[in-house]
């Protein structure tokens, strides 16, 4: 019997930069094609020009522009995505980041066409009901309570939903948790691979590397950088990402401490087998952080605020859990001495093991089984 995947679409947009959300479900998508099964991918034409890789298979995704008017573009999209599902006999549509006006305005006419829905939550930011505008909130709380099943990327964002928008939202819903993240290249990087990678002589002793946005840590080590270069500290810090709070990269003033600042940067794996210490320094949550997999994957340590659920990806064993402050990042900073031990590895390995996109794939599809039911 053909597998439901082979009749499911996934549904991933987005017209700024990809973030990790988006890369993961491009991956998890040729991760499908590559063991014969044929999803169908639907998504923008941005987003596919950057994250397309060989071997994707055009037959089976539709892609269109989402450039031009912001109230033409997005029914537009939504009418032609609505005639390929139909028109491709799709059972199920998955919503692979976060319930959207897309999500809101397809998921009752996929049902008219007998599709069964499903929508994962990724976003560990959004913690109450600030963090959404009215519309938004709108958009999202229709979304949870059309579709059949909902995906919550970790324990706490299935904790925050709850909050946000009551539990008598969710009585009548199979609410379901990813068992793990992934990365494509902490996938494709082997044990014996990632261990002959050298790391005595990489030029930066921090990488940075995150959306400028508040909540993500910027603030928290831009604060911990001052505080050591007024002690005469001095190292070298990367820095990579774009967002609102660019200027204050651009702006900061340092005498002993050397601060590089590159923007948006599209394969960080490069990035970090050049750095010794990745930093994870999110304000709520670190898990399920790509960045994080793929530093691991680089052989780089990490230091990462003790926060959320964290702890499902790391330990003490292979990073340096602190307190989200500034003084226990600065002394993270200065203290840290890098471990590349025997024992350090095998720990590693288990961890990149476990948080597998075959592990994920076969989440999924259950998922997609279980809205058939």
């Amino acid at each position: 019997m053909d597998s439901i995947i082979n009749k499911t679409a996934f549904f991933v947009i987005s017209k700024g930069k990809p973030g990790g959300a988006e890369r993961r479900y491009y991956y998890l998508y040729e991760y499908y094609l590559s063991k014969g099964k044929v999803p169908l991918l639907i998504t923008n034409t941005e987003l596919f020009d950057s994250l397309s890789v060989d071997g994707l298979l055009d037959t089976n995704v539709f892609n269109m522009n989402l450039k031009g008017s912001r109230f033409i573009a997005p029914f537009k999209f939504i009418f032609s995505s609505l005639l390929y599902i139909r028109k491709n006999n799709v059972k199920h549509v998955h919503f692979c980041v976060n319930p959207s006006i897309y999500s809101f305005l397809m998921v009752r006419t996929l049902k008219i066409l007998g599709c069964t829905t499903s929508v994962s939550i990724v976003n560990s930011i959004i913690r109450g009901n600030s963090d959404l505008s009215v519309l938004n909130k709108f958009f999202w709380e229709k979304t949870i309570q059309s579709v059949d099943i909902i995906d919550a990327l970790s324990p706490s964002i299935a904790t925050n939903m709850t909050n946000i928008f009551g539990i008598e939202k969710f009585r009548k819903k199979k609410m379901s948790i990813s068992p793990c993240s992934f990365s494509r290249i902490a996938d494709l990087i082997s044990d014996d691979e990632r261990n002959r990678i050298n790391f005595h002589s990489r030029p930066y002793d921090f990488v940075f590397a995150s959306r400028l946005i508040e909540g993500k840590g910027l603030e928290l080590l831009l604060d911990a950088l001052i505080l050591c270069d007024s002690e005469g500290h001095s190292f070298t810090v990367l820095i990579c990402g774009n967002g609102p709070l660019e200027s204050k990269v651009k702006t900061i003033k340092l005498k002993n401490i050397k601060l590089v600042y590159l923007g948006y940067i599209k394969d960080i794996y490069e990035v970090l087998l050049l750095s010794k210490v990745a930093l994870s320094l999110q304000t709520y949550e670190n898990y399920p952080s790509q960045f994080l997999l793929e530093s691991l994957a680089a052989n780089c340590n990490i230091i990462c605020t003790d926060v959320g659920d964290t702890r499902f990806l790391l330990n003490d064993e292979i990073s340096v859990l602190i307190e989200n402050s500034v003084l226990s990042l600065k002394n993270a900073l200065l203290e840290i001495k890098c471990d590349y031990s025997p024992k350090r590895r095998n720990s590693v390995s288990r961890v990149l093991k476990k948080h597998s996109v075959s592990s994920f794939a076969d989440y999924i599809e259950g998922v997609v089984l279980e809205c058939q039911i």
